[in-house]
């Protein structure tokens, strides 16, 4: 838990209750299913898969996955080739040399602290924040990654915020604008404050599906959202600040 030192420093987090959040957990679920987004169960897979995923579209990075899977087999061959030649085999996702610096570095440093190019062994830890802080330590890898590696493939009760959950959590009131502006990086602890661990995977996948479907960064679709009575966004119209 975050610890604040002053009044001004604590975080504005609207009081609800844990009926509320599952009713609204609930609601997204019914819609979208809590879909699995492509996701992997290999922590070192989903860490590629996440790296390649930057700045472009789902279906763009799913098939530039399939294409990195299809041309090594095994990542232990992928850290053979030189960052051109994985460049060159990525490219169609864009960023092609930059996430072929990210993924060719972050499996060498997994494999000259491990001695091999798997992260299996993390599934038996139970203390998160030391997790959380060695995947931290691997080149490039930020907290999204990381929560997103402990959330899919380690089966941990964490919270991920991307765009999306970032997004539909401000409209709904849950975080004042100036946390989602100034203090973007404590979301994450911010949320898990009030989500349930129960709770958290099903809002994390479905606020994704419901980012790209209905609740659009310009123009959402508001007519469309079975969240409107919970919305404040929708409540205050263009108000909302």
């Amino acid at each position: 838990m975050l610890v604040y030192h002053s009044e001004q420093e604590a975080p504005m987090l609207k009081k609800l209750k844990p009926k509320t959040i599952s009713q609204i957990v609930n609601l997204l679920h019914k819609e979208y299913g809590s879909p699995r987004l492509g996701n992997k169960n290999n922590p070192v897979d989903e860490l590629v898969y996440i790296i390649l995923s930057t700045k472009t579209s789902d279906k763009v990075y799913q098939r530039t996955y399939e294409k990195i899977r299809d041309k090594y087999l095994s990542w232990e061959k992928l850290l053979k080739a030189d960052i051109d030649e994985i460049a060159k085999v990525i490219e169609f996702g864009g960023l092609g040399k930059q996430k072929a610096k990210l993924i060719k570095n972050s499996l060498t440093r997994i494999k000259e602290r491990f001695g091999k190019v798997n992260l299996d062994f993390l599934r038996k830890k139970r203390n998160l924040k030391e997790i959380e802080e060695l995947l931290l330590s691997l080149p490039g890898v930020g907290i999204k990654t990381t929560k997103c590696i402990m959330l899919y493939s380690l089966n941990k009760k964490v919270l991920p915020v991307d765009t999306h959950t970032h997004r539909l959590t401000y409209r709904l009131g849950w975080i004042k604008r100036r946390e989602m502006r100034n203090e973007k990086g404590k979301l994450h602890e911010l949320l898990e404050m009030i989500v349930p661990k129960s709770l958290r995977y099903k809002l994390h996948v479905n606020a994704v599906a419901h980012g790209r479907k209905i609740c659009l960064p310009r123009k959402p679709r508001c007519e469309r959202c079975p969240l409107t009575r919970h919305c404040e966004y929708y409540r205050e119209g263009s108000s909302f600040t």
